[in-house]
C-alpha cells in the first residue's frame, strides 16, 4: 500500500508531520487524535483521513468551523500528492511518504503515535458527611448563639473544614516542593555525570484544586498534570452523588504542553501574592489552590473567599479549558448549584438576544450560541430542571427560524446572480456574513468567499 505523508506548513508547530500508513487516521486539537495539532481553532476530533479502495478520502467530523482543501470548505474529498488542507489557523500539505517535508531548512518533525482510548470511569464512590435531622449537610458554617452546645459544634466544625482546607493546600504545597526538588536532584546526578551542563529541557507540571462548601453540598474538583505529561481529573459531588478519577490514557503531546506554559507565563501568574484570604460569607466556604512548575520553578497560588486577582483567573480558566479538551469533561468540573446558575444566566441572554433580533444581525446567532450552552451546562444534573426542556424547545424554534432566514436570502442571491444583479448579491452576502459573524463558521467562511467572487465582478464592471 502506498504510503503518504501530512505536514503543517503553516500555524503551530510547522514542520510536525505524520506518515499515512495506517487508517484511519484522526485529526483534532485533543492529544487523543493521531495527529494532534496546537490549535484553538480546531474541534477535539476536527476530521479524519482513511483509505478506501487506494484512494485517499478526508472527512470532516462535524468540526465546529470547518475544513477545506484547496481553498474549498468540504464535509468529504478524494486526497491528491499536493493538496493543501485548511484546518482552523493550520495549514498541511500532502505529499507522497519520501518526498521532504523539510519547512525553512527545519527537518520534519517525528510523527504523531496513535493514543489509546479513554479510561473507564470508575464506579461513585459513597460517602459520609455529617448529615442533620432536616436532610440538610451540617459544615459548621451556619450559627445559633442561643444554644452554647451548637455554637460549639458550629466552631468545632469550622475548625474541621478549615483544618481540611489547610491540609488540602499544604498537601498541593508539600507535593509542588517535592517536585522540585526531584527535579533538582535529578539534574545534579545528570550534571555531575555529564560535562559539560546541558540546557534543561522545558517542561511543565501543575496541580489544581478546587473547593466549594455549603450547608447542602461540598464540591471538590482536582487536577494534575505530572512530569509524564499524564492528565488526571477528580470530581466529588456529594449532592449528585459523583466521583469521578479519569485520566490521559497516554502522555500529552510537549507541543500542547509548551502551548499552555506560554499561555501561563504571558498571564503575569508569577508575580502573584502567595495566599488572598477574605473572610467567609455564612454558609459557604470558596477555595482554589494553583501550584505551577515551570521547568524547576514553582510557583503556588492560594485564594480563599476572594475574588480571583485578573492573572489567577486567566491561569485557572487555561487549566480548566485545557483539561476540558483533553479529557472530554464537558459541565461536569462544576458543582450543581454553578451549573444551575451559568444555566440560568445563558438563558437570560439568550432570550434577550430572541427578543431583540431585529435590532442586531447577529443577535439570533448569539441567541443559539447561549441556549446551547444553557442545555450543555445542565446535560449531566440529575433530576433535569424546567429550564434545560426551555432551552431545548427555544434552541430548535431558533435554528430553525435562522435556516429559514439563510434560505429566503441564499434565494435572493441566487436570483440576482442569474440577472448580473451583483451589487443586490453583495449586499445580501454582506447581510448573511453579519448574520453568521464567527468567522470560523463553515457558513461565514462560505459566504464571504462568494462575496469576494461578486465584488471581483463588480470591480471588472467598473
Amino acid at each position: 500500500m502506498k504510503e503518504y505523508r501530512l505536514t503543517i506548513i503553516s500555524g503551530n508547530n510547522v514542520g510536525k508531520a505524520q506518515i499515512l500508513n495506517s487508517f484511519p487516521i484522526t485529526l483534532g486539537r485533543s492529544s487523543k487524535n493521531d495527529f494532534s495539532i496546537a490549535d484553538e481553532m480546531l474541534s477535539r476530533h476536527h476530521c479524519s483521513i482513511d483509505m478506501r479502495d487506494n484512494e485517499l478520502w478526508l472527512t470532516d467530523l462535524a468540526s465546529a468551523n470547518g475544513t477545506a482543501v484547496n481553498g474549498k470548505i468540504i464535509d468529504e474529498i478524494r486526497l491528491h500528492p499536493g493538496d493543501i488542507i485548511q484546518l482552523g489557523d493550520t495549514t498541511l500539505k500532502l505529499t507522497d511518504a519520501n518526498e521532504s517535508a523539510t519547512i525553512s531548512g527545519s527537518p520534519a518533525a517525528k510523527p504523531a503515535t496513535k493514543a489509546a482510548p479513554f479510561a473507564e470511569i470508575p464506579e461513585i464512590k459513597e460517602h459520609a458527611p455529617r448529615v442533620t435531622q432536616d436532610g440538610k449537610i451540617d459544615l459548621g458554617l451556619n450559627s445559633s448563639p442561643s444554644e452554647e452546645d451548637i455554637a460549639i459544634q458550629k466552631k468545632n466544625n469550622i475548625q474541621s473544614i478549615k483544618n481540611l482546607a489547610i491540609v488540602a493546600v499544604a498537601t498541593i504545597v508539600i507535593v509542588g516542593i517535592g517536585m522540585v526538588i526531584f527535579n533538582s536532584l535529578t539534574t545534579k546526578k545528570t550534571q555531575a555525570t555529564q560535562a559539560p551542563a546541558v540546557k534543561l529541557e522545558r517542561s511543565l507540571e501543575f496541580h489544581y484544586c478546587e473547593i466549594e462548601a455549603t450547608d447542602s453540598n461540598i464540591f471538590r474538583y482536582e487536577l494534575i498534570l505530572d512530569h509524564n505529561g499524564v492528565l488526571t481529573a477528580i470530581v466529588d459531588d456529594l449532592s449528585q452523588s459523583r466521583h469521578i478519577d479519569k485520566k490521559t490514557d497516554a502522555p500529552i503531546s510537549k507541543e500542547l504542553i509548551l502551548e499552555l506554559l506560554k499561555k501561563i507565563e504571558r498571564s503575569g501568574f508569577n508575580s502573584l501574592s502567595d495566599i488572598y484570604e477574605d473572610s467567609n460569607k455564612q454558609g459557604e466556604w470558596n477555595e482554589i489552590c494553583i501550584t505551577i512548575i515551570n521547568t524547576k520553578d514553582a510557583k503556588t497560588v492560594n485564594v480563599l473567599n476572594k475574588q480571583l486577582p485578573p492573572a489567577f483567573s486567566i491561569v485557572r480558566d487555561e487549566l480548566r479549558d485545557f483539561a476540558e479538551t483533553e479529557l472530554d469533561l464537558k459541565s461536569i468540573n462544576y458543582s450543581k448549584e454553578k451549573l444551575e446558575q451559568l444555566a440560568a444566566e445563558s438563558l437570560e441572554l439568550a432570550n434577550k438576544f430572541y427578543a431583540e433580533m431585529e435590532i442586531a444581525s447577529d443577535n439570533l446567532f448569539k441567541a443559539i450560541l447561549n441556549y446551547s450552552k444553557t442545555i450543555d451546562y445542565l446535560e449531566n444534573i440529575s433530576p433535569k430542571p424546567e429550564a434545560y426542556s426551555i432551552a431545548f424547545e427555544k434552541k430548535r424554534e431558533t435554528e430553525a427560524l435562522m435556516e429559514k432566514i439563510l434560505e429566503e436570502k441564499e434565494f435572493e442571491i441566487e436570483r440576482a446572480t442569474n440577472l448580473t444583479d451583483w451589487e443586490t448579491a453583495a449586499e445580501y452576502l454582506r447581510e448573511l456574513c453579519a448574520m453568521i459573524p464567527d468567522k470560523h463558521d463553515a457558513r461565514h467562511i462560505k459566504y464571504n468567499r462568494q462575496l469576494l467572487q461578486v465584488e471581483a465582478r463588480i470591480n471588472k464592471t467598473r
